[in-house]
Formats: C-alpha cells, structure tokens, sequence
C-alpha cells in the first residue's frame, strides 16, 4: 500500500504534472481569467523549474558539508557505497572513474585507524 501511495504522490509533485494540469485547463477552461491565469501559471512553471540557478541552488541545500578527517570519530565499521567502478570494454579490465574519491576518502579513515 505504501508503495502505491508513494508513486501516486510522486506523480503530483512532478513539476512535469503541474506543467501539464496548467496546459489542459488553458486549453479546456471557458472563462477568460481562468484561462489567463493557467497559461501564466504554466509560464511560471517552466521558468522556474528550467532555471539552472535556481536548480544549483536548491541541489546546494541538500549537499552535506564536508568534514575533516581529524573531527571524526573512531567507528568500529565502515560502509562505503559502490556504483564507482565499472568494466571498461576497450582495456578488457574495471575502471574506476566518477565517484572513486569515496572509496580513497574511506581507505585514508582506514588508515588512520579511525
């Protein structure tokens, strides 16, 4: 049940939705102001959510803040997500590219014994 509701909920907070809402009620409305106000607020929309300030700005909340290694605390584990490395077919052989500093970030943890 949580499954199905949490797609039903993505579907409705998808500007792409909203964009779309404000295009058939432009289309679909007989009054003049309602019509009006859909083409706008679709305007709105795609401005908006096209802008890449704002998009960067929004993304820079999110991010987590980097922390020295000398602030951290001794664990007794560590989980390193994967998805760094992949099969590169030209050299027959797996290739680290995006994402390896993870993995370096944990082996210097691990060698400072923290």
């Amino acid at each position: 049940m949580m499954l199905i509701l949490s797609k039903i909920v993505y579907v409705f907070i998808t500007p792409l939705t909203w964009l779309l809402i404000a295009l058939i009620i432009s289309v679909l409305a007989k009054r003049k102001r309602i019509k009006r106000v859909a083409r706008i607020s679709s305007l709105a929309i795609v401005l908006f959510f096209s802008n890449t300030f704002i998009y960067k700005e929004i993304l820079r909340g999110w991010e987590i803040h980097a922390v020295s290694f000398e602030s951290v605390n001794h664990h007794d584990v560590a989980l390193v997500l994967g998805g760094m490395f992949e099969y590169d077919h030209s050299v027959d052989r797996i290739s680290v590219r995006r994402g390896a500093d993870r993995i370096w970030q944990a082996l210097t943890l691990y060698n400072q014994k923290k």
